[in-house]
């Protein structure tokens, strides 16, 4: 039986480690750590400049959005029992809607102004950025 983290297993393509090193990891020097073999710098082009989008006003964009969902989290939670969301009359029937589900219908305007200051995420990722909370950011307030 081959454990999880038998390299000698072969892979799907029926390449082993053994005979194939895919050069997955470098040491300082750039070379392999499991096979010695150096590993070739990767090559860009010489006036090559990494475009991040404006990192600041995204940052900022992250905590408005923030703080929006946090008002809606609290509007949304049950005041008898904080753990729990509130019910609500949906279709005729008595759901707890998920804290997600309130705030994902109003994560499109702030993503498209996420987008337009740079931002190269996907909208689900945006939404779990928003939503980690312990997570600060560069505009964020000190926590004390």
């Amino acid at each position: 039986m081959l454990s999880f983290r038998d390299y000698r297993a072969p892979l799907v393509g029926g390449i082993s480690m053994d005979k194939d090193c895919p050069h997955l990891i470098p040491d300082e020097n750039w070379n392999c750590e499991d096979c010695g073999a150096p590993i070739p710098m990767p090559e860009l082009p010489p006036n090559y400049e990494p475009n991040l989008g404006n990192v600041m006003e995204i940052c900022k964009l992250i905590d408005e959005t923030r703080a929006v969902f946090d008002s809606l989290i609290k509007a949304n939670t049950d005041p008898k029992n904080p753990q729990l969301p509130r019910l609500r009359m949906v279709g005729g029937q008595m759901l707890r809607l998920p804290h997600k589900m309130v705030c994902k219908g109003m994560i499109g305007p702030s993503f498209v102004k996420a987008k337009a200051a740079g931002y190269r995420g996907t909208q689900d990722r945006w939404v779990e950025m928003v939503l980690e909370d312990d997570i600060a950011t560069l505009t964020s307030p000190p926590v004390v």
